[in-house]
């Protein structure tokens, strides 16, 4: 993996029993020797593979080039989150980012199912204005809403990104469109929908990859609401911690069971910790510990002992 480039390589077996060597403490020769001889051509060939693609280089002083430290470390209470809201939903929307922005909450993702008033929506949003949030993904079904009002809400603040979902007008040429971070896709967004895991959606980056050493990076520190109100580790996980109109966040986020799922990294887990992308994928499944082993209830469909 190339964590400063978000890059990676995927490498024969061979090859990860040299670089298993720890290549700074010794050298090539060395290496050779290890391996009897034997490799000496695919070793050669290896090594300069990788520092044509810029994964490593020759040094005669490897001291001089530290470890990377493998310490994850956050001062917010709450990295992310999601919900689920409609008109129907028992809560108020701006009192359920009040509270993540307390958390310093850095992205959040609401999912809005029924035709919502957008000025009101805008004002509700307009609480992260002075906040820390990076990012808020706006996800609205489609409605047939004024092209104008949707740019007003992404005009509003920088840093929301709109999606309308479950369109039938994502061929849409409106000049007005251009570079106003809206997106239109055809694809349906369900409370309930799964996720999907594809190899295109692996992150290789510093962050991901420290905080994975050690956590479940998709539920690392993240809390949802539902429709009706439920505080789940995700939304479509059958689990309920409380609801959020008779309970804060803050209550449930420091509940011993809700922050189980945090330290079961992929290391962990049947099938994930054989797999060589463990580092890179993001997965938000449900766990479930049994006969002494942690599993994931939803699973992918690769098979790391095949492919």
């Amino acid at each position: 993996m190339d964590l400063q480039r978000s890059g990676y390589l995927k490498i024969p077996n061979l090859l990860f029993d040299i670089l298993d060597l720890n290549l700074r403490s010794i050298t090539i020769g060395e290496i050779k020797n290890k391996f009897g001889g034997q490799y000496n051509r695919g070793i050669d060939k290896y090594l300069k593979y990788l520092t044509k693609e810029e994964f490593g280089f020759f040094t005669s002083e490897p001291n001089s080039f530290p470890m990377l430290l493998k310490d994850f470390l956050t001062p917010f209470k709450i990295l992310s989150s999601i919900i689920n809201y409609s008109i129907s939903s028992p809560y108020k929307l701006e009192i359920v980012i009040k509270q993540l922005i307390n958390f310093g909450c850095q992205i959040i993702q609401l999912r809005v199912f029924d035709k919502i008033d957008l000025e009101k929506l805008k004002e509700d949003l307009f609480l992260i204005k002075k906040s820390r949030i990076k990012i808020l993904e706006l996800y609205l079904a489609d409605f047939n809403y004024n092209i104008t009002d949707l740019i007003s809400i992404t005009k509003s603040d920088r840093r929301i990104v709109l999606v309308i979902h479950s369109s039938n007008e994502i061929d849409i040429k409106d000049e007005k469109l251009d570079n106003e971070k809206i997106y239109f896709t055809e694809n349906k967004l369900m409370p309930k929908s799964k996720e999907i895991i594809d190899e295109r959606l692996f992150i290789s980056n510093i962050q991901f990859y420290m905080e994975s050493l050690s956590h479940n990076v998709g539920l690392n520190r993240k809390v949802c609401i539902d429709l009706d109100g439920s505080i789940k580790n995700f939304v479509n996980h059958s689990k309920t911690y409380g609801n959020i109109t008779k309970m804060s966040l803050e209550e449930v986020i420091n509940l011993e069971s809700f922050k189980w799922h945090w330290f079961i990294c992929n290391d962990m887990i049947e099938k994930c910790k054989d797999c060589q992308f463990r580092y890179m994928c993001l997965s938000n499944s449900e766990i479930e510990y049994k006969d002494s082993k942690y599993y994931k209830v939803d699973t992918c469909n690769f098979d790391p002992y095949i492919d």
